[in-house]
């Protein structure tokens, strides 16, 4: 039990890390979801769930580290997520 307990310590304490790592400029990802708050799903070449991910670039942050992200999607719209959906990417 004391080990599991010692990796969920070392897991929150890695995204912790990442989430404040995002900065304005930053390369992000995220899963993307439909109007319904529902992930979006795909089939690609013999796997047939896979999340569907959405890319863009940090344009703000409004709220500072702790708060919300303004995101410019690659298409060019934008989107605000908390930085618990992010991933950096490079």
């Amino acid at each position: 039990m004391q080990a599991g307990l010692l990796l969920a310590d070392t897991q929150g304490a890695l995204f912790t890390y990442l989430e404040l790592e995002i900065q304005v400029g930053d390369r992000v990802m995220w899963a993307e979801r439909d109007d319904n708050g529902q992930l979006l799903h795909q089939t690609l070449d013999g796997c047939d769930d896979v999340i569907v991910p959405a890319y863009g670039t940090v344009t703000a942050q409004p709220e500072g580290w702790h708060g919300d992200n303004i995101i410019t999607r690659d298409n060019g719209r934008e989107v605000i997520l908390g930085r618990k959906w992010l991933i950096r990417v490079r």
